[in-house]
């Protein structure tokens, strides 16, 4: 049952998308108008509040939900293990992966943006669990486009499980009453990689033959009878995965591997291009509607990749960066650093703020529940799991806006309900 529904009319057509009504700070006015500040095109607008954030704890697996707008924890489901959290392309449901039970989840955020020609409704209902369970061996990397959501499972030499990718559409996952029938592809042998939904198949990594480590080596695509194209140039050492508005990057030991559909539609075509400084690229994060993907370089810079392009600038973060993401407007980085600060980029100017202090200084890597950093576009979040907080943080200037106690180890975060190609990018677009 619904909990909340505003229909409201479009302020006017911005270059991302429609412009949205708010529903925080701002209530649905007369005839669906939306009253008080947020009708001014030139300031921020505030829809963005609609979001919700979903913050797994590292022990348990339970996961608490807050809601940006209520500014209110407003529910906690039960766990059974650490899992590990990803936030579908549409904002529409986070996938929950147990490596321990060898299982995939599908979390629906309880957000649903329904845009029409004038106007637009957004719903908002209780977060739940959705029926389907996805299971296979090693669940390893998740990646969401073009409205399928890509679960790869890197498999087990042990029990001779290959590799495989499970894809679901997400138009599927909203059908209420129905369990969706993933389709499934297989990879040649078990290993550490990623697979993307496109057209006619998927692209799936090939694994390094030999390697005792199970990492990959390059790029095949997939179609859907299960036949395999091997994509050219190669990829050695692909560490990580992005997809970008019809795109897909790869991170390669020796630059970043972008592969297309070919302009007849018939294949797929691969170019790479080199990094912008010492490589390779360990992790790659896109932004969609901007056709950008960012990665790190080392401990302790970053860059932004145009993957139409092969334009790329570097960015010296000034210490090791443990974590990162991209504002949903596209404007800035954030990177969480292991000397407990988070740091903001600016992308047009390279400018870097720094807010000092915000959890104790820490190592990237090791055991135990880690921190957790997700964004909304005014609002970053970071989890500290060794006190037990929710740290709610203002993203431009950096202010500590509140620390929210939720005890446990809270560890994994994804923010929900938000989608870049939906929502209000810019002040004064038209």
């Amino acid at each position: 049952m619904l909990d909340r529904f505003c229909h409201v009319k479009r302020a006017g057509l911005s270059r991302l998308g429609f412009v949205l009504a708010a529903l925080a700070g701002a209530a649905c006015g007369p005839d669906g108008d939306v009253a008080g500040p947020a009708t001014d095109l030139e300031t921020r607008h505030p829809s963005w509040r609609r979001a919700r954030v979903a913050v797994a704890d590292g022990v348990s697996g339970a996961v608490s939900i807050f809601d940006v707008e209520e500014d209110a924890w407003i529910a906690t489901l039960p766990g059974d293990g650490p899992v590990s959290m990803h936030a579908t392309e549409s904002g529409d449901f986070a996938v929950l992966l147990s490596s321990g039970r060898g299982e995939g989840h599908f979390l629906r955020a309880g957000v649903s943006v329904a845009p029409h020609d004038d106007h637009l409704h957004i719903y908002k209902f209780e977060t739940a669990l959705h029926e389907l369970t996805i299971e296979g061996a090693a669940p390893g990397a998740t990646l969401s486009s073009a409205g399928q959501v890509a679960l790869f499972f890197e498999g087990s030499a042990a029990d001779g499980a290959p590799a495989q990718a499970a894809v679901v559409s997400e138009e599927a996952l909203r059908i209420r009453g129905e369990t969706p029938v993933p389709k499934w592809f297989v990879a040649e042998a078990p290993h550490r990689g990623s697979a993307a939904a496109v057209e006619g198949g998927v692209l799936m990594t090939r694994p390094l033959p030999g390697d005792p480590e199970g990492r990959a080596e390059g790029v095949s695509f997939v179609n859907e009878s299960g036949s395999a194209e091997v994509i050219m140039p190669s990829c050695p050492a692909l560490s990580g995965a992005a997809p970008v508005e019809g795109l897909v990057a790869f991170a390669c030991e020796d630059g970043v591997l972008v592969v297309e559909p070919s302009e007849d539609g018939g294949s797929m075509i691969g170019a790479k291009w080199p990094y912008p400084g010492d490589g390779p690229a360990r992790t790659l994060v896109g932004h969609g509607p901007r056709g950008f993907v960012v990665g790190d370089l080392g401990p302790a810079a970053l860059f932004r990749f145009e993957a139409g392009t092969g334009a790329s600038a570097r960015f010296d973060v000034g210490a090791e960066t443990c974590l990162f993401g991209i504002e949903p407007r596209g404007e800035a980085l954030f990177a969480l650093t292991s000397d407990g600060a988070l740091r903001r980029i600016e992308l047009a100017t390279g400018a870097i703020t720094s807010l000092g202090g915000i959890v104790p200084p820490f190592a990237c890597e090791g055991q135990g529940p880690r921190h957790g950093l997700a964004l909304t576009p005014d609002r970053a979040f970071v989890t500290a799991p060794g006190s037990g907080e929710v740290l709610e943080i203002d993203a431009d200037p950096l202010v500590m806006v509140e620390r929210h106690v939720l005890g446990g180890a809270p560890s994994g975060i994804v923010v929900l309900g938000l989608d870049t190609r939906n929502i209000d990018l810019a002040p004064g677009a038209h």
